[in-house]
């Protein structure tokens, strides 16, 4: 009998995606990122900067990660192959659109369906409470 290990795929924006605010500004600063001035967008850079470190972090430690961009495109990929076959996509947008770079992605401009369709695999409660 052989038995397959389910592999994680992580996604890199969920792995780092926190309130900006948290971040020290010093640490901001030490990049060389002006922190005074919001039109200087040092709140985007930080965060493609936190992403790019992520996606680094997992790849050298052999860790599968996906970036936005590719995760979107296979989203979009397996999209349009449920349409072929005839069959609806259900997916709450919120969820499939990336929080960085979001209007840069085909997913941002797709219109879905957020709709619970059965079958399905359905959280349960916890049997002992």
């Amino acid at each position: 009998m052989e038995f397959k290990v389910f592999e994680r795929l992580w996604w890199a924006t969920p792995v780092w995606d926190c309130p900006v605010e948290g971040i020290d500004n010093k640490s901001i600063a030490d990049y060389c990122l002006d922190v005074r001035d919001k039109s200087s967008l040092w709140k985007d850079r930080a965060l493609v900067e936190l992403n790019q470190a992520v996606l680094y972090s997992f790849r050298k430690a052999g860790v599968k990660i996906i970036d936005h961009h590719s995760a979107s495109k296979q989203f979009m990929q397996f999209m349009r192959q449920e349409a072929k076959e005839g069959r609806d996509v259900t997916a709450d947008w919120s969820w499939i659109v990336p929080p960085t770079s979001a209007s840069t992605t085909k997913v941002f401009h797709t219109e879905m369906k957020d709709i619970v369709v059965s079958p399905n695999y359905f959280y349960q409660n916890i049997p002992w409470d």
